[in-house]
């Protein structure tokens, strides 16, 4: 699909209607469109199901499409069997466009307490001084006023993907008066693994940028604490 407003108002609505208020449970999301029909599948740890508020979310927020859901099951050692990034997934195959993928199943851990927030890491600063060269913006639409929004929104969406892991609680942002970007990331955990993912989503996402916009991300551990104006991805309770 191309990048263009299209997809932007379908990527948009769908990580509205799929990502927010997520089970820990769903670990890809994946679609293909056909003029207005859309099929959407659900990669689940087994033992689990999809809830019907999501399927009415999807329903309200794609109400001109027609849809259609696939549910896949899989073992925790299946969903992790893939190691690297780049490989396809050994026991499921993903739709043409991927909408979400946890990098991997992890012992899920709760931290109550808010730690300091720590600075953006050394990885990010250094790639951050080539991007620019290396980048090019990836939309051939004007976007302004709430499509820049939406823009982001798709941008931080994708940037998630294999990067997000089961101690990810919140992701949001907000672009302030003078056009950066602020991202929040809340997690109910953090460790070497987790400090990766968070660079790599970084990189990922300042590579869709066409200029230095992206502020040091604002990183806390605890879930007291109040995501941004604008929330891509929201663990369930």
């Amino acid at each position: 699909m191309e990048y263009n407003k299209n997809y932007i108002n379908l990527q948009y609505s769908l990580a509205r209607a799929c990502l927010i208020n997520i089970p820990i449970h769903i670990l890809n999301i994946s679609y293909a469109v056909n003029q207005t029909e859309i099929l959407i599948q659900f990669v689940i740890l087994e033992q689990n199901y999809l809830p019907d508020y999501i399927i009415e979310r999807i329903n309200s927020e794609l109400s001109n499409y027609t849809i259609s859901i696939d549910v896949i099951l899989i073992s925790k050692e299946n969903f992790n069997a893939t190691k690297n990034k780049g490989d396809c997934p050994k026991y499921y195959k993903s739709l043409s466009e991927l909408l979400f993928c946890k990098s991997e199943v992890v012992d899920y851990k709760y931290v109550k307490r808010i730690e300091d927030t720590f600075p953006i890491l050394k990885q990010v600063k250094v790639f951050f001084s080539k991007v620019k060269l290396k980048f090019t913006i990836h939309h051939n639409v004007e976007i302004i006023g709430n499509y820049e929004v939406k823009f982001q929104y798709c941008n931080l969406c994708i940037a998630l993907h294999l990067n997000i892991n089961d101690n990810f609680y919140n992701v949001s942002f907000e672009i302030t008066k003078n056009n950066k970007i602020q991202i929040k990331i809340i997690l109910s955990y953090v460790s070497d693994i987790e400090k990766d993912h968070i660079d790599d989503l970084l990189i990922d996402f300042m590579s869709f940028q066409s200029n230095n916009n992206v502020l040091n991300p604002i990183i806390v551990v605890g879930r007291n604490s109040t995501p941004l104006r604008h929330i891509v991805y929201q663990l369930l309770d």
